[in-house]
């Protein structure tokens, strides 16, 4: 009987096997009614903070303008020296929508509606960063998202003006703080004089004076602008250019010269301008490969971090930035290791974003390939880089690196921290090598200075004070005393 009950399972674990091979169901995926609510949702590693560097959007050229007309080297008209065009204000609004899509919609690192607390812009005092700032945020901040006000709070918010100037748009803005909802996002600006960026100039670095002079004067640089003068220079240049901006035949062989060629086509070029003259003046067979083999090959050698001459611009130029990420990074783990998962204060947001400039991307990138051996590309406008701070399922914390949107590091953070240190110097080394105690020393002696001769000139004033008082009182006592003497 035992075995007539063995044999007939067996046959029945038979014919079920048949019928699910014949249904091509998978066995494994039937799990019981018990085992599937015992069963939790699959975790994800969690996004713990993220920090964004940018070069700005298409602009304008950068020098050589006849400042009357707004006219450039080709005689093409723009709207200002230096400034972000309609191209660029778009290709930041884009970053800023991928922005919108990883952090807020997929990643949940921060709300659809701004919080003060979660985010922090900074961006240079130019006009062309903090736009491309500000447009990145109108993608990271879609309109429709941003705060409304309570039926009560619209009584409040009128400004002490008659209200016959606004009545018109505010019958039509409901509770919307701005028409349309949008978020309004302030901008940092960095300090001029004392840059967390941007010491890898000499201006703000002493100890590395001589260096960009030294990168100019490399022999790849002199070899390649000799050979560009032979093919493109002369008088077809000459001819070509605005004669009342001073660009003689030989300017392809001065390094400053060239660099407003080059940087004059390649923003004519990404606006979409006539290039016409320019290829038939120059003798160009092909504007796409001029602009990538040799106006971009230029700008490149330019580019800071990408010689070994200014080596140390990057190195004294960056240390103070990186020495923040890490900080930043380190008090966010520290955080979560106390259970803190989600704070978030004005000392760490959970997201920071530098508005900057094609020198400053070329130095960060040269930090992590020194660091990790990571190949350092040219900053073509809006170029981007992203370091995210994760926490994995098992309770590491990682770090990745994307450089336009391409994942370049994946390591645990121990080791991105090592590797960084190893390469930086300390905040210390920083301000002895690029003398920035004697700005300080200098900024402090200014104030004691101001001080001194407003001391000097109260002191003044109160004996002059004390002077007329005196005076005031003799000549009262003089006049009583002829009183009393009752002359006529």
């Amino acid at each position: 009987m035992n075995n007539f009950l063995l044999k007939l399972c067996l046959f029945e674990i038979f014919l079920k096997l048949l019928y699910l091979k014949q249904e091509k169901i998978n066995p494994a995926s039937f799990i019981s009614l018990e085992d599937e609510n015992d069963s939790s949702e699959a975790q994800e590693d969690s996004l713990l903070w993220a920090f964004e560097i940018f070069r700005h959007g298409a602009r304008s050229p950068y020098s050589r303008f006849q400042e009357s007309n707004s006219k450039d080297l080709f005689n093409m008209t723009w709207s200002g020296i230096q400034e972000l065009t309609n191209i660029g204000k778009r290709q930041h609004f884009l970053i800023g929508y991928r922005n919108h899509k990883r952090y807020i919609i997929e990643k949940k690192l921060i709300n659809k509606t701004y919080d003060p607390r979660e985010i922090h812009i900074f961006s240079t005092n130019i006009n062309r960063t903090i736009e491309s700032a500000a447009s990145q945020l109108q993608g990271l901040y879609l309109s429709g998202e941003g705060p409304n006000l309570t039926d009560a709070q619209i009584k409040r918010a009128v400004p002490p003006i008659d209200n016959e100037l606004y009545e018109d748009i505010l019958d039509n803005m409901g509770n919307e703080v701005f028409p349309g909802n949008i978020n309004v996002v302030p901008i940092h600006i960095l300090e001029e004089s004392y840059k967390i960026n941007s010491l890898h100039e000499e201006e703000y670095c002493k100890g590395l004076k001589g260096s960009e002079k030294k990168k100019e004067q490399r022999e790849v640089v002199q070899n390649f602008l000799q050979k560009v003068h032979n093919k493109y220079g002369g008088e077809k240049l000459a001819k070509l250019v605005n004669s009342d901006l001073n660009v003689k035949e030989k300017c392809f062989l001065d390094y400053s010269c060239a660099y407003d060629i080059f940087d004059t086509i390649v923003s004519e070029y990404f606006d979409l301008r006539n290039m016409t003259d320019i290829k038939n003046g120059l003798g160009i067979d092909n504007m796409d490969e001029f602009i990538n083999d040799i106006c971009y090959t230029f700008l490149y050698y330019d580019l800071p971090g990408t010689s070994d001459e200014t080596h140390d611009n990057a190195i004294y130029g960056m240390t103070k930035l990186f020495i923040q990420i890490l900080d930043y990074m380190d008090l966010k783990i520290e955080k979560d290791k106390k259970g803190d998962i989600n704070y978030t204060n004005y000392d760490l947001p959970k997201f920071v974003m530098y508005s900057v400039h094609d020198w400053d991307i070329s130095v960060f990138e040269r930090i992590i390939y020194d660091a990790f051996n990571i190949n350092i590309s040219y900053t073509y406008f809006a170029s981007n880089a992203f370091l995210e701070l994760y926490k994995a399922v098992n309770g590491t914390y990682y770090v990745k690196y994307l450089y336009n949107n391409v994942t370049e590091i994946d390591i645990p953070y121990e080791i991105f921290k090592k590797n960084i240190t190893k390469v930086i110097k300390t905040g210390e080394e920083v301000d002895i090598f690029c003398e920035l105690n004697n700005i300080k020393i200098i900024e402090k002696n200014k104030t004691n200075t101001t001080l001194i001769i407003f001391l000097i000139f109260f002191i003044i004033l109160c004996i002059v004070q004390i002077l007329y008082i005196i005076l005031i009182l003799r000549k009262s006592k003089l006049k009583k005393s002829l009183e009393n003497l009752n002359l006529p």
